[in-house]
């Protein structure tokens, strides 16, 4: 399941995903950012659930400080994602059955929010890319 989590997320980051359907809008964009994420933590987590590094701990354990750099990042990215969301879809309606997002904010700022979560994401994902595999 770990080698399935991490083939996706390398295929997410390296870009592999953009060759799909590109988002058609700025709540498609805040979606593929939000999973992204969620495969990130998913793999992060589990690095977590390793056993400590230490002394004969063998070769796949959680390092200390990776585990704090996976922290900061983690707490740097949720909640610029979590601003992206709620940026991008201020008010939800619905139309012709549908639900539909508004947004009261101008462009610009919506791209500036999606800007900052990609960026945010891609922190974490550096991190979570990098980490040991079984």
């Amino acid at each position: 399941m770990r080698t399935l989590m991490l083939s996706v997320l390398f295929l997410f980051v390296s870009g592999f995903g953009a060759c799909s359907t590109a988002p058609k809008n700025s709540q498609e964009a805040v979606y593929a950012i939000e999973g992204a994420y969620s495969v990130a933590l998913t793999v992060a987590i589990e690095y977590k659930n390793l056993p400590k590094c230490a002394p004969g701990a063998g070769p796949l354990c959680s390092d200390v400080a990776v585990l704090e750099k996976l922290r900061l990042a983690d707490d740097t990215a949720r909640p610029v994602i979590l601003a992206a969301r709620k940026i991008v879809c201020t008010a939800e309606t619905t139309e012709g059955g549908k639900r539909v997002c508004k947004s009261a904010f101008d462009e610009g700022a919506i791209k500036g929010s999606i800007a900052a979560a990609e960026a945010a994401l891609k922190a974490f994902t550096d991190i979570t890319a990098s980490l040991p595999r079984k």
